[in-house]
């Protein structure tokens, strides 16, 4: 499916998703000149996102997600995530935008706003790879960007080009792959391309 809007607006635990059984998951686009995806359901239980699984028992390959925006805004707890947890590939997720600001938790600090390609814990299948292209990046007040593999699937690789980057107050640029098998394979590789790079108050990139 493609969303084509002047501004789209995700907030109060409301998701977009598309998770799928055998067949292979559509992509998902978003063309528009300001999405913004903020916080989550009254009671805690969901947080406002954009999906694409891969879901368990199945073999089907998850959908591709693309932004394509000026100003990109994530906070609260908002997240866009393409995962696998079963046998298909985790689709791959990429953010075109002249702005990007990723900040804070939920209300209970346990979810980070932010954007992630996982091959979650008992998948198979491999993580797709993320990559985003902004002329300007903010993580701030504990969000994150992140790739992981946490079994046999291999993590995808994270790509970022930027012109400025600033990490703030706990913002996290991370690659993990600590309860992944995949330990002689080439995976989960940041690679970021920017003229300015700031990191303040225990922000981190590993």
């Amino acid at each position: 499916p493609s969303l084509i809007t002047n501004s789209l607006l995700i907030k109060d635990g409301s998701d977009v998703t598309d998770t799928l059984g055998q067949g292979n998951g559509g992509n998902l686009t978003v063309d528009a000149q300001d999405v913004q995806l903020i916080g989550e359901s009254k009671d805690g239980q969901f947080s406002s996102s954009l999906s694409s699984d891969a879901v368990l028992n199945k073999t089907g390959y998850a959908g591709n997600i693309t932004i394509k925006t000026n100003n990109f805004l994530f906070k609260d707890g908002a997240q866009i995530l393409s995962g696998t947890f079963g046998q298909g590939k985790g689709g791959n997720l990429n953010i075109d935008a002249k702005k990007v600001q990723l900040i804070g938790k939920t209300r209970d600090n346990q979810f980070s706003s932010g954007l992630f390609t996982s091959a979650a814990e008992n998948s198979t299948g491999d993580a797709g790879d993320l990559t985003i292209k902004a002329d300007i990046l903010r993580v701030e007040d504990g969000a994150k960007v992140d790739v992981e593999g946490r079994s046999t699937g291999k993590a995808g690789n994270l790509t970022i080009n930027a012109n400025s980057i600033r990490l703030n107050n706990d913002g996290l640029i991370s690659a993990n792959t600590r309860n992944n098998n995949n330990s002689d394979t080439e995976q989960a590789t940041i690679n970021i391309n920017s003229q300015e790079l700031i990191m303040r108050d225990g922000s981190n990139i590993f």
